[in-house]
C-alpha cells in the first residue's frame, strides 16, 4: 500500500471530519476511518520511515499523532484534530530518541487543503538550551542565520521565537536576536496537496521534500551531545 501513496478519499475523510467533529458521526464512519484513513497512514509512515533511513544511514523512529484531542485544558472542545500528523526521529549516536522530549526530527502536517513539511527540534531541555545559546555565540550563530534566511528566501516559514527579551548573556547588539529569544528551532514548508501524494512514490518524493531541510538538521545534529 505504501507504493500508492496517500489516497484523496484519506483527505476527504479529514475534510468531513472537520464538518462534523463530533464522536456520533466519527462513530459511524469508523469503517470508513480505518480504511480510507488509517491503514493509508500507518502505510505511509512506514514507506516514509524506510525513505529516511536511507536518505541519513540511521535508524529512525516514527510515529503518528493522536487524531483524538486532550480536552483536559482545551477552550475548544471538538474531540478531533483534523489532520494527518508525522514525526520521524533520528537515532543520533546510536541511541533511540525519547519522544517525550521532543528530539531533533523531520514532520509532515496533512490538512484538507495544505501539506506542510519540517525539520526542528523542539521544547529543549536546560542543558540543550544552554549548548544552543553558547553555539549561537560564535561562527555557529552566524552560520545558523545564513542557512535560515537562505532557506526564507526559497519559501521556508521560519519559527517563531517564544521570548521577548534578549536571555541573559547576549549584548544589547547581538547581530540574530530573532535566533537568541527561540527556545525552539524549526523551518517550515507549506504547500497545497500535491498530486504525486496519491500516487506511487510518494514516500520518496516525500523523502525527498524532506531533504531540503538538509541544512538545519546538520546544525541541529551538531547540537546533541
Amino acid at each position: 500500500m505504501s507504493e500508492v501513496g496517500f489516497p484523496a478519499a484519506g483527505i476527504g475523510f479529514l475534510a468531513d471530519l472537520a464538518a462534523n467533529n463530533n464522536r456520533a458521526w466519527f462513530k459511524a464512519n469508523a469503517a470508513r476511518y480505518r480504511e480510507q484513513f488509517q491503514q493509508p497512514a500507518e502505510a505511509l509512515l512506514q514507506g516514509l520511515q524506510n525513505e529516511l533511513e536511507t536518505h541519513c544511514g540511521l535508524a529512525v523512529s516514527a510515529k503518528i499523532f493522536r487524531l483524538a484531542r486532550d480536552l483536559r485544558f482545551a477552550a475548544d472542545k471538538t474531540p478531533y484534530h483534523t489532520y494527518l500528523r508525522m514525526g520521524f526521529y533520528p537515532w543520533l549516536q546510536g541511541r533511540a530518541p525519547q519522544q517525550e522530549q521532543s528530539p531533533l526530527g523531520w514532520y509532515l502536517s496533512l490538512e484538507p487543503h495544505q501539506l506542510m513539511l519540517g525539520c526542528g527540534r523542539f521544547v529543549m531541555p536546560k542543558t540543550e538550551l544552554e549548548d544552543y545559546r553558547h553555539r549561537l555565540q560564535g561562527a555557529e550563530g552566524d552560520a545558523l542565520a545564513r542557512l535560515t534566511a537562505r532557506a526564507v528566501a526559497q519559501g521556508c516559514r521560519q519559527w517563531e521565537p517564544e521570548l521577548k527579551q534578549l536571555p541573559p548573556g547576549f549584548p544589547k547588539d547581538y547581530p540574530h536576536p530573532h535566533l537568541a529569544r527561540c527556545k525552539s528551532i524549526s523551518l517550515w514548508r507549506d504547500l497545497a496537496v500535491p498530486p504525486w501524494l496519491h500516487q506511487p512514490g510518494a514516500a520518496a518524493r516525500l523523502a525527498q521534500e524532506l531533504a531540503q531541510f538538509q541544512p538545519l538538521w546538520n546544525w541541529l545534529q551538531g547540537a546533541k551531545a
